[in-house]
């Protein structure tokens, strides 16, 4: 069995009611896009029951570069 796609974890954790945190730099827009298919099914299921938790800030990454 090969690699598990993003859909086929989110909806496993959906079905066995999970909780799951996801982190991402990316909106629910660019995320929907990017999956194509699967995206409004990704959405749909990471949005039914959710906490959105924003964080602002500089990414620490970045600090020390310019």
């Amino acid at each position: 069995m090969g690699m598990p796609t993003i859909y086929q974890i989110i909806n496993i954790r959906y079905e066995t009611q999970m909780p799951t945190i996801i982190t991402t730099e990316n909106s629910m827009k660019n995320m929907t896009a990017h999956y194509k298919e699967k995206g409004k099914a990704i959405q749909s299921r990471i949005t039914e029951n959710f906490v959105l938790i924003t964080l602002d800030g500089k990414d620490y990454r970045q600090k020390g570069t310019r």
